[in-house]
């Protein structure tokens, strides 16, 4: 086993005692959590990663503990915050040899770096080695809630869905079923992987549905339905045409 130790704060961090007790302030309060690896610089040289990478870094505010998977070994260790300062310790590696160990390379470069420090905003978590390079993580439910913003359409027969950002952390559907109806004005919010919606119907009628992801592939059921054209369980399909970007 390869053992390291790092030291990340934030950028107006002094340094402290990571064995005294100190209080934790709003910026790091909110690691609890699986976050997704979105990008990384190294070297000059920039990385962008798809929502559906296994590139995570796993906080476990009760132990203590976190986890970061990469595309060979995982990176396990020991976090402790006081005050304004984050810092991992009794970090170890698995030692499994793989044809592509890229990412698994420049993480450990950055982590391991003795200038580096780590800042969360939010659902934004960023490290930065200044001679190195940065990687940037999203909360894994924002990575999983902007990955069904976008146009889809049914190759059947060009029928519609619109996904768009609504406010946080609610999102705007929009069906237009072809010589059927138009949904329009649908809110919902995604939960354990599902956008669940609810709009209005051609007689103004509430509607609900919920909207699952497979790659490219967004599958839509109504599940509460009074409308006899659109009863519940009628299902369908449509492929992703456009991604959406956000404005933050």
């Amino acid at each position: 086993m390869v053992a390291m130790s790092v030291v990340l704060g934030a950028c107006t961090a002094t340094n402290k005692s990571a064995d005294g007790e100190g209080n934790i302030n709003t910026a790091t309060a909110s690691l609890q959590g699986e976050w997704c690896l979105d990008s990384y610089r190294i070297d000059c040289e920039s990385t962008q990663f798809t929502a559906t990478s296994d590139y995570e870094l796993t906080f476990n505010e009760k132990d203590k503990t976190f986890s970061l998977s990469t595309d060979c070994n995982m990176i396990n260790g020991e976090f402790v915050i006081a005050d304004d300062t984050i810092r991992f310790k009794n970090l170890f590696v698995t030692e499994m040899a793989c044809d592509n160990m890229v990412v698994e390379q420049n993480m450990l470069r950055l982590l391991n770096d003795s200038t580096a420090y780590a800042i969360s905003h939010g659902d934004t978590l960023t490290f930065t080695a200044p001679y190195i390079g940065s990687a940037i993580f999203i909360k894994h439910d924002v990575v999983v809630w902007r990955n069904f913003i976008g146009e889809y359409i049914d190759p059947n027969d060009g029928s519609t869905l619109q996904i768009g950002k609504s406010s946080d952390p609610k999102l705007n559907i929009k069906v237009c079923l072809f010589r059927l109806t138009d949904i329009d004005c649908g809110i919902g919010e995604v939960s354990d992987g599902a956008l669940t919606f609810t709009a209005a119907d051609a007689a103004g009628n509430p509607i609900k549905g919920n909207i699952t992801l497979e790659g490219d592939t967004a599958t839509l059921v109504f599940t509460e339905s009074t409308w006899e054209y659109l009863p519940d369980g009628s299902t369908r399909r449509f492929k992703r045409v456009a991604q959406t970007m956000i404005q933050e």
